[in-house]
């Protein structure tokens, strides 16, 4: 027997958790940076507003933010299921398991192609080019997909629900 659940739902909602927690660790420790680049800068104001324009601030800010948007709603879902296949003594089911590590998956997707985002030229930006990374469109893609089949999965009627 495992230490560890090992379930699809379980896992998935560990690594968007997980990512939650790191990605909120790495800002405050960026908010830190921040504070120091302030302090020793002849104009405090000037230096610590010049860091938000920063290419690295911008990046690690867009994949916490992005994070944050999404995890808790793709979260919800996998537990709904979850809860839905423990209510029914079942199983995940084959699109159950996809959609939850394909969320989780397209989640990772994103957030490394937004932190591998240099300087986007916003006049000719298109997907790999002009510093956007393809991971980033190819990652909120695909999690928009896992998350409507996460929404159906969770709203489609099951075991218990179809005895009612």
């Amino acid at each position: 027997m495992s230490m560890f659940n090992t379930d699809a739902a379980v896992s998935s909602i560990s690594v968007l958790a997980a990512l939650e927690l790191l990605l909120a660790m790495k800002m405050s420790a960026i908010n830190g940076e921040q504070m120091a680049v302030a302090r020793r800068a002849k104009d405090p104001r000037s230096a610590a507003a010049a860091f938000l324009r920063t290419v690295y601030y911008k990046k690690w800010s867009r994949a916490q933010l992005n994070n944050t948007e999404y995890a808790p709603m793709l979260g919800l879902l996998m537990l709904v299921i979850k809860y839905k296949a423990d209510r029914d003594k079942r199983k995940l089911d084959t699109l159950e398991k996809l959609s939850c590590v394909g969320a989780a998956g397209a989640t990772l997707t994103f957030l490394y192609g937004a932190l591998q985002q240099g300087k986007i030229d916003h006049r000719n930006m298109r997907p790999g080019q002009s510093g956007m990374s393809i991971f980033r469109p190819i990652g909120a893609l695909s999690r928009y997909i896992f998350m409507g089949t996460l929404i159906y999965c969770a709203l489609r009627n099951t075991g218990k629900d179809q005895q009612q």
